[in-house]
């Protein structure tokens, strides 16, 4: 399932009013014990913590083939 890489944003459902860094760092520090024992590359954390959602938002050069999955995939 290799697109699944290119559609994960990441994000804490903070309020940026009274946004809570060490709440949100914490997930952060969860997640990549997750991802390493998922052994996942930096380039695809990337995409995850930025890189996707500056796609999503169009402020980015890299272009994407975009592709809908297939059932069971």
């Amino acid at each position: 399932m290799p697109w699944i890489r290119l559609s994960v944003i990441f994000g804490t459902d903070c309020s940026t009013v009274n946004y809570n860094k060490k709440w949100a760092m914490e997930w952060i520090g969860r997640d990549n014990e997750i991802y390493d024992q998922l052994s996942l590359s930096e380039e695809v954390r990337q995409k995850i913590y930025s890189e996707n959602l500056k796609r999503f938002l169009n402020i980015t050069a890299v272009k994407t083939e975009k592709r809908i999955p297939l059932q069971g995939e």
